[in-house]
């Protein structure tokens, strides 16, 4: 029966644990890919408003309100999509990091 060495064990660990970083580190990665593309969207929609409030101002049309809603709401439907991708990556985030911690 072979010997059990500490160092096998050690080394073993050690892949291991590299390996639970690398699973964390990308998931870190997706998690801030789904932040940058909220705040993308945040700032289209804000940059939306002022077009928008621009516009009536300088007199609009109807289909122009009409397209202009039609935008308002694809993104909205778009941030409210990504933020719940973004509230299911937080919790896979923090699955990895319990993970990691365990090894």
């Amino acid at each position: 029966m072979p010997r059990f060495r500490l160092e096998t064990a050690l080394h073993v660990r050690e892949r291991l644990e590299k390996l639970y970083q690398k699973a964390l580190a990308e998931q870190v990665q997706v998690e801030q890919q789904y932040r940058d593309r909220k705040q993308l969207m945040e700032e289209t929609l804000n940059h939306h408003h002022k077009d928008l409030d621009e516009a009536k101002t300088q007199g609009v049309t109807i289909n122009q309100l009409l397209m202009g809603d039609r935008f308002q709401e694809r993104i909205e439907r778009q941030l409210e999509l990504t933020q719940d991708q973004l509230n299911e990556q937080l919790d896979i985030v923090e699955l990895k990091r319990h993970e990691l911690t365990v090894a």
